[in-house]
């Protein structure tokens, strides 16, 4: 196990869902360091997780994100090791995490999650992957003043407070409160 003071170890599930609900919750332009994980059933639920830094997404990839059930916090810790390994190892071999390593990192964990997206913050802002295209489109739809950009252009300083918003949202049921 790590020295680093940004790893934590987690001995009760409530910890674990203290660090999601802090990522889901954080302000990407603070915390910049960000992945879209859905359940890991076909058309499961996905929610936004940000971090200050690489390390700490990395380590919240690797101790915290496939243990969201209680149960599996108890019960699945083996059988997460082979896919923990798994993931540590490519983890590395990443110089700069972006959307595109998503999928090959997803292969390695989607029986407890699914990686749909990861990256730096600056990559939704202004970059050209599929997911922050549609939502900045999502975040532009019905805007009459953005009429004359196309929809999906990097974001302007003026939207950042709104986008940041729609992304804290994103994924979360009104009714449910829990990571």
């Amino acid at each position: 196990m790590s020295e680093d003071p940004s790893r934590k170890v987690y001995t009760a599930h409530e910890q674990v869902i203290a660090t999601l609900t802090q990522a889901r919750d954080a302000d990407p332009r603070d915390f910049p360091f960000g992945v879209l994980v859905q359940d890991p059933w076909e058309d499961g639920d996905q929610q936004f997780f940000w971090y200050r830094t690489r390390a700490e997404l990395e380590y919240a990839l690797l101790d915290a994100h496939a243990f969201v059930d209680p149960d599996a916090f108890v019960e699945d810790q083996e059988d997460w090791t082979e896919a923990r390994f798994d993931l540590d190892h490519a983890l590395q071999d990443i110089r700069e995490l972006r959307p595109h390593d998503a999928e090959g990192l997803d292969d390695l964990v989607n029986d407890f999650f699914c990686i749909v997206w990861i990256g730096h913050f600056e990559a939704m802002v202004d970059g050209d992957d599929a997911i922050a295209e549609d939502l900045r489109a999502e975040l532009r739809s019905g805007d009459a003043a953005e009429e004359t950009a196309d929809a999906t252009d990097p974001l302007a300083d003026h939207e950042l407070d709104a986008f940041v918003e729609l992304l804290r949202a994103f994924g979360i049921d009104e009714d449910d409160d829990e990571a």
